[in-house]
């Protein structure tokens, strides 16, 4: 019984951790796209300002098309510088957006991670091997979305982030599986 609720325990972090990061992911594709499309709307924009200053020095023979010309150009031109200032604006608000996105996301994830440990001490099991290329269907030979494998042998890991020593308010770790686990429910609840 007790492998059945430690397996459905973990399950459970698993869940909530993949379904933030699926909107993590939802999030950042979004703010990735409009990106794109700000960047597309500011080189049309730049194209459009270059034309319009060659057509004022390609302009007229008379002073009153000139005048007239220039008038219309100088408001086209202030209109498009308008409409950068408010693309690079957006721009730099999405990326801003985009950081403080990471940043919760490896925030949530490294308390995940810390709880998960906690869990797993006071239990005394140790955490299962990370899945391999070929449980989670990645062929070998290269990662299609650049993030690089921890498992990989040519990779040097990095440290991991300290954990906490001991649990706070001094609660005693009980002997026993079952008093480990209910010890480990009230913590998720509290």
């Amino acid at each position: 019984m007790v492998p059945f609720a430690l397996l459905h325990l973990l399950g459970c972090f698993a869940a909530q951790n993949t379904a933030a990061s699926a909107e993590y992911a939802r999030q950042v594709t979004t703010a990735s796209l409009r990106v794109a499309q700000l960047e597309a709307q500011l080189t049309d924009s730049s194209a459009r300002i270059e034309q319009l200053e060659e057509f004022v020095r390609a302009q007229g023979r008379s002073q009153a098309t000139k005048m007239e010309n220039l008038d219309q150009v100088n408001a086209e031109v202030t209109r498009l510088r308008g409409a950068i200032e408010v693309l690079q604006f957006e721009i730099a608000t999405l990326k801003e957006d985009l950081g403080s996105y990471q940043v919760q996301q490896e925030r949530r994830q490294l308390h995940d991670e810390r709880r998960l440990s906690k869990i797993e001490g006071f239990l005394g099991v140790e955490a299962p091997p990370p899945p391999t290329d070929e449980e989670m269907g990645i062929a070998k030979g290269g990662d299609p979305d650049g993030v690089t494998d921890p498992t990989d042998p040519d990779v040097t890991p990095t440290e991991p982030a300290p954990q906490p020593d001991a649990p706070d308010g001094g609660t005693e770790t009980p002997a026993t599986a079952r008093g480990k686990l209910d010890l480990a429910a009230e913590h998720m609840a509290a």
